[in-house]
């Protein structure tokens, strides 16, 4: 059996890394002028891979519920980045598609995330960043 206390202490680790990690990416973006939050980032990603996947599929795709989700595309339709369109096959649903200006935010926003990324993992070597992802594969299933 394991330590309760081992596996508390595991856990916040786990969430307050992933705080100062989405804090620290949303600081660079606004170092260089961006104002995106991690949230934001994460769902021009799916839209840079696949513009018009539905809202639904956004949810899912992004592990955030559908208020957190809508809230967030709300933030994203005000700052220009998406608009929203009715589904022709089925009016209950939106289908999310980028505007010029979110798609113009690919590079920039793609470069600054991969200078955090390479300098936050610099110390992590690959074998250990390859073990870091399975285990983290295995807590996300």
């Amino acid at each position: 059996m394991r330590d309760f206390d081992k596996l508390y202490e595991v856990t916040s680790k786990l969430i307050s890394t992933s705080l100062k990690v989405k804090e620290d990416l949303k600081k660079m973006f606004k170092q260089n002028g961006y104002d995106i939050t991690t949230d934001h980032y994460a769902l021009l990603r799916f839209l840079w891979e696949q513009d018009g996947i539905s809202q639904i599929d956004l949810c899912e795709k992004s592990c955030k519920d559908k208020s957190n989700t809508t809230r967030i595309l709300d933030v994203m339709k005000n700052k220009g980045l998406i608009v929203r369109k009715v589904d022709v096959k089925d009016r209950r649903k939106f289908q999310i598609f980028l505007t010029d200006v979110g798609r113009e935010l690919e590079e920039p926003l793609n470069k600054i995330a991969d200078i955090y990324a390479t300098d936050t993992f610099k110390t992590i070597s690959d074998e250990e960043l390859s073990l870091f992802t399975e285990a983290l594969d295995k807590l996300s299933k």
